[in-house]
C-alpha cells in the first residue's frame, strides 16, 4: 500500500520537475503535453469517472467497484503526460515521464503509475481536461 502527503507541492518543486521533462529526448519535437491538475474537486470527478468506464472489464471490475479506491491515491496534485499523434509517441512520453520520476525522487515527491487515466482519456475523450 503506498501512502502520500496530503500537502500541496511547493511551486518550485513542481516546476523542477516539469522542466526535466522538457528535456526529456525526442525524435518528435517534443510531442508531449504536461497537463498539471491540483483542483479537489476535478481530480474527484476524474477518479469517479475512470473508475465507471473500467467497470465494465472484468479484470477491473471489482477494484472499480471498490468506494474506498482512489485512482490518484488522494494526492494533491498529478501530472498527466499525453501526446499528439506521432511516430512512437509513447517512447516519447515515456522518456519525459523518467525525466520527471528521476527528478521527483531526490526531492522527496512520489510517484504512482495511473493505468487507469488511460482508460479515462481514450474511453471519454478527455484532451481538454
Amino acid at each position: 500500500m503506498w501512502f502520500f502527503k496530503n500537502e500541496q507541492i511547493k511551486d518550485e518543486e513542481l516546476q523542477a520537475v516539469l522542466n526535466v521533462g522538457i528535456y526529456a529526448p525526442s525524435p518528435n519535437d517534443q510531442a508531449w503535453h504536461f497537463k498539471v491538475i491540483q483542483n479537489r474537486e476535478l481530480l474527484a470527478w476524474l477518479n469517479c469517472e475512470a473508475k465507471e468506464i473500467v467497470k465494465q472489464y472484468k479484470p477491473l471490475k471489482e477494484l472499480a467497484n471498490n468506494e474506498g479506491f482512489n485512482i490518484f491515491y488522494e494526492v494533491p496534485t498529478v501530472i498527466l503526460v499525453s501526446g499528439e499523434e506521432a511516430i512512437a509517441i509513447e517512447s516519447d512520453c515515456a522518456a519525459a515521464t523518467q525525466n520527471m520520476l528521476l527528478a521527483a525522487e531526490p526531492i522527496g515527491l512520489g510517484y504512482a503509475g495511473l493505468v487507469l487515466c488511460w482508460w479515462l482519456l481514450v474511453a471519454r475523450g478527455l484532451k481538454n481536461i
